[in-house]
């Protein structure tokens, strides 16, 4: 059985990673699109905010694949669906 405060965390950290991730994609997709246009300092730092952008989710996506690896039920337990 799951526990609502459980599902609730997961929940925001799912939509933190979300949004750190699109994020992430908007400004490597902005520091593209300036590259090509003129080569400025502007496109190099939006390219590196991208990065600092993905190694602040990274935690976070490490933290659900280690929580779900734990969380796999073995042929003989039951399985318990929490929706």
């Amino acid at each position: 059985m799951c526990n609502p405060d459980v599902q609730g965390f997961w929940t925001i950290v799912n939509f933190l990673t979300d949004g750190l991730l699109l994020s992430a994609f908007a400004l490597r997709v902005a520091g593209l699109r300036i590259e090509y246009q003129d080569h400025s300092k502007q496109a190099a730092h939006l390219q590196l905010k991208s990065f600092q952008v993905l190694s602040c989710v990274a935690p976070l996506i490490w933290m659900k694949l280690v929580s779900r690896a734990v969380q796999i039920p073995s042929k003989t337990d039951s399985v318990v669906d929490c929706v």
